[in-house]
């Protein structure tokens, strides 16, 4: 790697390089470039021949870069064959081959062999490619080869492997499985032993190991240099290797193991008093059949997983019992659709962030009390829901969030029997809120309220029975406001009592809470009843970012842009019954985005039109405007 930085900085510096754009170079250019080495040329949708003759006298060639215009990045794009079969193999001193992303190529030229000189090839997401070609051990000076191939018939086998001395970093071995249609177990255990990598190895990934048993290399403390190990969709495998000896290991994934069952002290290794020492990170996913995890016995000292700060369970339906009771530096929680398992510490005193999903035990957690947790996500938690909901019964203790005192970001999602929260349940410091999925629920908390000098972000998505978000004015503090697909919501913000809004929704307030709300972002995507954004009829005065989409049945933004000098963009889409914007549109000198679309009751634009500012415009689908914005084509002067 560092030889290829060397030679992009010589190219970069315009040393001995040249660029091919996407016109011919004519004869007396290519002498000129018959001695250059580096090299790039700008791609276009369809590149023959003629456009590469000029390489054809280039002899010293070392790198050869391909260069996207932006209009063509996400685009199919064609190359004449002329390049890979007949162009680069001239290149014996090509140092740098880039196939990245060539999706359709189906095959490397065999005559590969000829770039004795190259060390770096990338062949990545090339998946049509089904074999590395013969001759490829040819090319001794690799130090990099993204994936090797196996060849079943005609190509390159895996013994040519012995022959890159000079590998280093990153290397894939892919369609391994060639060597045995049929999935023999105890062949595959044997490949996998074949495979024993050098003991400098400090990444491995197994994917679709088709065996029962790992090879016994996989927990040899000899391999005392690997720092992240995956297992991954090893679906046969009944047992781990002895794991806990790999001294330096930090992050370890065991996931899609499907006859997995039991994870037994063997996983420590035996005699070993200080297993899993360096890790740091363990992840256990999508295990169906796991019950058991054996992680500590009684009177047992061996001090184990001493170092973890991240610890994920997901997907693991049947594993039961309790978690390691000891993880004293543990900071990451996540337990995700794990509904046997019980989730009680007694003691985890870093920990702060956690995301329960579904589990036993909930309750005990929040009693006891987390005072670093500082993020929390629960999701499908039903005990915790009927405590809340039976907290005046004397025989179960109220359960409230306040004991999480330094709880900053909560997230409740999928409560469906979650009608309103206990007066008083929130720690203050609370800065963002997110509550999805919970249809029963009729009100927000009522911390929400104008004093609250915290909660910047509130997101509420999929609460059906809601009809307002805020009675009364929003809490000073907040900047986001995001709603989402809340079918009976009429209105947002309640503001004053005389409105035509049904008495249901009425606030009881006395101040505008518009004027000194420091709301900045507002977005209302898919609420199917909502009529009006404010019933006082303002947006909020520092307003920047207003985004409103499909709510069929708005009837109005707000009267007028009042002092909303911030605001920059304003964005509805698929708004049926919207049949003006405000007015004051010309004095949001702000203004530098304007979309509006789908809006068939439009019929016209306020007075005075566009702002007089550098604005881009779109309307699209307003069947019934009578005419365009005046002040229009200020906006080509600009």
């Amino acid at each position: 790697m560092h030889d290829l930085v060397n030679d992009l900085a010589q190219w970069i510096s315009g040393e001995t390089s040249f660029r091919l754009e996407n016109e011919m170079v004519t004869d007396n250019k290519s002498r000129r470039f018959r001695r250059a080495r580096h090299s790039s040329y700008t791609c276009g949708f369809y590149d023959g021949k003629s456009k590469f003759e000029v390489f054809h006298e280039v002899e010293h060639l070392r790198t050869f870069l391909l260069v996207l215009s932006y209009e063509i990045r996400l685009l199919t794009r064609y190359i004449t064959d002329v390049v890979l079969s007949n162009l680069l193999p001239k290149f014996t001193k090509l140092r740098f081959l880039i196939l990245r992303g060539c999706y359709r190529l189906k095959k490397l030229p065999s005559n590969l062999r000829n770039l004795i000189n190259l060390r770096h090839l990338v062949v990545t997401y090339v998946d049509l490619i089904r074999e590395m070609p013969l001759g490829i051990k040819e090319l001794k000076c690799l130090q990099m080869l993204s994936n090797f191939i196996v060849g079943m018939v005609t190509g390159s086998r895996l013994k040519d492997l012995k022959d890159f001395k000079l590998l280093r970093g990153e290397l894939c071995i892919s369609r391994l499985d060639y060597f045995d249609d049929s999935r023999n177990e105890a062949l595959e255990k044997n490949v996998l032993d074949m495979l024993q990598p050098h003991r400098s190895l400090k990444e491995l990934t197994v994917k679709c190991y088709g065996g029962t048993v790992f090879p016994s290399w996989m927990g040899d403390p000899l391999f005392s240099n690997i720092v992240l190990l995956r297992l991954e969709d090893c679906e046969k495998c009944t047992s781990l290797p002895s794991l806990g000896l790999l001294g330096s290991l930090k992050n370890l994934t065991i996931k899609g193991m499907r006859r997995l069952k039991s994870i037994g002290f063997e996983i420590y290794g035996e005699g070993c008093s200080k297993p899993f020492q360096a890790l740091e990170t363990l992840c256990f996913e999508d295990l169906p059949e796991w019950e058991h995890w054996n992680s500590f016995k009684e009177n047992d000292h061996v001090e184990r997983f001493a170092c973890l700060r991240q610890l994920s369970i997901v997907k693991c339906p049947r594993l039961c019992g309790r978690l390691p009771n000891h993880l004293p530096i543990l900071e990451k929680l996540m337990i995700y659709e794990c509904v046997q398992l019980v989730v009680s510490f007694s003691s985890l005193p870093l920990l702060c962030k956690l995301e329960i999903d579904r589990c036993k035990g909930f309750e005990n957690l929040l009693i006891q009390g987390f005072q670093k947790v500082e993020c929390l996500k629960i999701v499908g938690c039903e005990e915790l829901i009927s405590f809340w909901q039976n907290e005046i019964c004397l025989e179960k203790p109220p359960i409230r969030l306040q004991s999480l005192s330094s709880l900053q970001k909560l997230s409740i999602e999928d409560c469906p029997t979650l009608i309103s929260f206990p007066e008083s349940c929130f720690p203050s410091i609370l800065s963002e809120l997110k509550i999805r999925n919970c249809n029963a629920l009729t009100s927000l908390p009522v911390e929400m309220k104008h004093d609250n000098a915290c909660l910047k972000s509130l997101w509420v998505g999929g609460c059906h029975s809601l009809t307002y978000i805020i009675r009364g004015h929003l809490p000073s503090s907040l900047k986001i406001l995001q709603i989402r697909n809340c079918r009976k919501l009429q209105c947002l913000l309640h503001d004053e009592e005389e409105t035509s809004i049904p008495s249901s929704l009425m606030m009881h307030g006395k101040n505008n809470s518009t004027s000194t709300s420091l709301l900045q972002s507002l977005y209302v995507y898919n609420c199917p009843s909502l009529i009006c954004l404010s019933s006082k009829g303002q947006l909020p005065k520092a307003l920047q970012q207003l985004e409103i989409l499909d709510c069929p049945k708005l009837e109005s933004i707000a009267e007028r842009f009042h002092n909303n000098t911030s605001l920059g963009c304003i964005w509805i889409w698929k708004c049926e019954n919207l049949k003006s914007l405000p007015e004051g549109l010309p004095n949001l000198n702000s203004l530098h985005n304007i979309y509006v679309w789908d809006c068939p009751s439009l019929v016209s634009f306020p007075e005075g039109g566009l702002p007089n500012c550098s604005l881009s415009v779109t309307i699209g689908k307003c069947e019934k405007l009578k005419a365009l914005p005046s002040h229009l084509h200020c906006l080509f002067k600009n």
